[in-house]
């Protein structure tokens, strides 16, 4: 018998059952909003029982909570968002471009998990409470770490001269957030590396001193989606 053909586990088989629910959620609540969206709905969907929504999630509230947390990462970096490899590299980093360019690449590979059913949140956070605190929770979370990052740039002197560590976060944060990537690639219809890459540079142009081109130094945005676009 081969791995592909071995029988799964009731724990394989509970985690299949729930990564089915979520798909199911985030399209519906992706087409139909939040207050849209019935748990039969889901269930049909889902090609499962309502019984097993109710059982794995409980409420229509905990179900779109539990999407928005998996939203923050992948089944294979199950990791919190700033314990991740690159939130390491960012404040480390000696090229503060560098930083930016991660920053802007993972957090809108976040934000663009997060747009489908972003009007769902906004719904779903004012008639449900836990929908509401685990937002806010993850909106103070995304502020601090930003400002880790901003504060990282400005202790080695790379800030344009005048511009204060409060004023550089603030902007970041008000820059470099879900609502924005919703506008320009859900309504606008960019393309998600053409959004980032806009998103860097204006982001660079915000927060830094003009760096002179170097033809013999690696680009700021190496390995990342919109390399190809120049930085």
């Amino acid at each position: 018998m081969t791995a592909a053909e071995k029988p799964q586990t009731r724990r394989e088989q509970a985690a299949a059952t729930r990564r089915k629910i979520l798909e199911a959620a985030k399209l519906l609540f992706s087409e139909h909003g939040y207050t849209g969206t019935t748990m039969q709905a889901i269930a049909d969907q889902a090609g499962v029982a309502v019984q097993t929504v109710y059982f794995v999630f409980h409420t229509k509230g905990e179900l779109l909570r539990q999407l928005l947390l998996s939203s923050r990462g992948r089944p294979d970096e199950p990791t919190e968002t700033m314990d991740r490899d690159w939130a390491d590299e960012a404040p480390t980093t000696s090229d503060a471009r560098r930083a930016i360019a991660l920053m802007v690449e993972h957090g809108n590979d976040i934000y663009a998990r997060v747009a489908p059913f972003w009007e769902a949140i906004r719904q779903g956070a004012t008639v449900e409470e836990e929908v509401a605190a685990t937002w806010d929770e993850i909106v103070e979370a995304r502020r601090l770490g930003l400002r880790r990052i901003v504060e990282s740039v400005a202790e080695r002197g790379w800030l344009k001269e005048g511009l204060e560590v409060e004023r550089a976060a603030d902007i970041v944060y008000a820059l470099h957030r879900p609502e924005t990537l919703t506008v320009f690639v859900s309504e606008r219809s960019w393309p998600l590396d053409v959004y980032k890459a806009w998103s860097y540079q204006l982001l660079c142009a915000q927060l830094l001193e003009p760096h002179p081109a170097d033809d013999d130094q690696q680009s700021p945005a190496k390995g990342l989606s919109f390399e190809h676009l120049g930085s």
